[in-house]
């Protein structure tokens, strides 16, 4: 959405059912249940002049929402040489949600040749794992048009 020659709004988001039928019996993955999985984004930009803007971004990454995979774990083998499995049920639901806040800074400079870029990316369940720490990244960048 363009509001008006400075500021515009973006959105995306995607949900997704995957399911996965396994014809063949001599694989290490014996049934997966239907997977449900999403995604979404916003980026708000703001044009302060012709040769800057500052954008900002909230976002999930992809995410397992649920479902679930009984797998054949290889154990130990016989004298013969074949192998032992354990079928083990795995529940592929995350315990966390990955956020990532993303605040970003862009200058052009020398003519429009040359952009510098100053951006921090806070992260927190990163992998959607809910015991990973808060991450921040700041990153400075320098784009050259030739």
């Amino acid at each position: 959405k363009i509001f008006n020659n400075k500021n515009s709004l973006s959105l995306i988001s995607s949900i997704g059912r995957t399911q996965f039928n396994n014809s063949y019996s001599e694989t290490l993955i014996n049934e997966i249940s239907p997977i449900i999985s999403s995604s979404f984004g916003i980026a708000f930009n703001h044009d302060i002049n012709a040769k800057e803007n500052t954008i900002i971004k909230f976002s999930q990454p992809h995410r397992l929402e649920s479902g679930s995979a009984n797998i054949s774990v290889p154990q130990s083998n016989n004298l013969d040489g074949s192998l032992n499995y354990f079928n083990e049920d795995v529940n592929l639901s995350p315990s966390g949600r990955q956020f990532d806040l993303s605040l970003r800074y862009n200058k052009n400079i020398l003519e429009d040749n040359l952009l510098l870029s100053f951006e921090n990316i806070t992260t927190i369940d990163q992998g959607h794992i809910s015991s990973n720490e808060t991450l921040n990244t700041s990153i400075v960048s320098l784009n050259y048009n030739f």
